[in-house]
């Protein structure tokens, strides 16, 4: 019997929660909503449920490296 391959696309990407997302970046989650209701971060919604990509993430903490 063949083995079975993930069904997950390669390119679906991992969506965080804003708990998840404020907990990396060591932030409120308040704060993550704020910036979120700014604009200053980009959202996903499914249904009624607000998520965060996992290369949002990414980006900023790659600002953070590079910012002196």
């Amino acid at each position: 019997m063949p083995q079975e391959e993930s069904t997950r696309p390669t390119d679906e990407e991992a969506l965080l929660t804003v708990k998840e997302f404020a907990a990396t970046l060591r932030m409120g989650e308040s704060t993550v909503r704020g910036l979120i209701k700014e604009g200053k971060i980009e959202v996903v919604h499914v249904g009624r449920l607000i998520r965060i990509k996992q290369s949002v993430l990414q980006t900023i903490l790659e600002r953070r490296e590079t910012q002196p």
